[in-house]
Formats: C-alpha cells, structure tokens, sequence
C-alpha cells in the first residue's frame, strides 16, 4: 500500500510584485486583446501581494520554442 514517506514545502526563488506582473501582462496581451483592463483587472482583485517565480520575470519577455537543442 503506498504511503507518504515526507511532506514538505519549497518556494521559487524570484519574488515579484503583482503590480509588475501585472505590467508584463498588459505588454504581452494587449496587442491581441481589445479593453485589456476588463481583464487585467483581477490582478488588483485577487489581493495578492507578491508571487514567487521559477524564473526572473524577464525571462517570460523572450520569445522562446519548443524545440529541443
């Protein structure tokens, strides 16, 4: 029978504000997307201060593809 040998917890190590989280997002989506504060708004909403990244935030502004290397 299975069981749980250990619990523990981790946290990425790129802390970011959600204001700036929020700025990538209005960068990256409001090209293709009409009245993008309709959407972005739930960044406000959500009250959460700050995420924890596995990557600095820049790393999501570079076009990146699938392919193996």
């Amino acid at each position: 029978m299975p069981r749980i040998a250990a619990v523990a917890t981790a946290t990425p190590p790129h802390r970011v504000r959600q204001h700036d989280v929020e700025r990538l997002a209005r960068q990256f989506f409001a090209p293709a997307i009409d009245n993008i504060d309709r959407y972005t708004s739930i960044f406000e909403h959500a009250e959460i201060e700050t995420r924890s990244l596995a990557a600095p935030l820049e790393w999501f502004t570079e076009r990146r593809s699938w392919a193996l290397n």
